[in-house]
């Protein structure tokens, strides 16, 4: 077999557990849109490899499967090697989903989030999204801050004045 070449009596040249015909969907010898690479264990280079991304192995993204041949499954510009830190395939405890734009499900992706985990990262009972109101990951004229649990520095805490945490003063 030379370099760039898959073997012809292996069905798994790069020992992902896809077969090189199901990487190779159309057959051609090259590694087009939607296909995975025959000779990579990590077709897409998120650090996840693609037998953990494809865990049953038929080359089709399926519910609960990140996309091995998209390096950021949920599009919120983390990779999802990244989100999953420990690279294991497993969503666990300090680590974002990414199948999930927003993990914590406060209304900030999770690239723009204080803390991607926690729904209110300066723990002043507003939501990191209430706070945040444009979603921009900014902190703006008439916001609170989510980075600050006593936003405006008067010695009252925001969720003090704010005491039904609905981000309206």
């Amino acid at each position: 077999v030379d370099v760039g070449e898959t073997s012809p009596v292996m069905i798994d040249s790069d020992g992902d557990c896809i077969s090189d015909g199901v990487e190779d969907t159309n057959h051609n010898g090259q590694v087009d849109i939607g296909e995975t690479d025959p000779l990579q264990l990590d077709s897409d280079g998120d650090l996840l490899p693609d037998t953990l991304e494809d865990g049953n192995c038929n080359g089709v993204q399926d519910p609960g499967e990140t996309d091995p041949t998209n390096a950021d499954s949920d599009g919120d510009t983390l990779s999802d090697g990244a989100e999953d830190s420990n690279l294991n395939g497993t969503i666990e405890v300090g680590e974002t989903d990414p199948l999930s734009v927003d993990t914590d499900g406060d209304g900030l992706r999770d690239d723009i989030d204080p803390d991607p985990i926690v729904t209110d990262a300066d723990l002043d009972c507003i939501s990191d999204g209430v706070e945040d109101s444009n979603h921009n990951g900014l902190f703006d004229v008439g916001e609170t801050n989510p980075y600050s649990t006593d936003t405006d520095g008067d010695g009252l805490l925001d969720g003090e004045e704010d005491a039904n945490c609905n981000g309206i003063l």
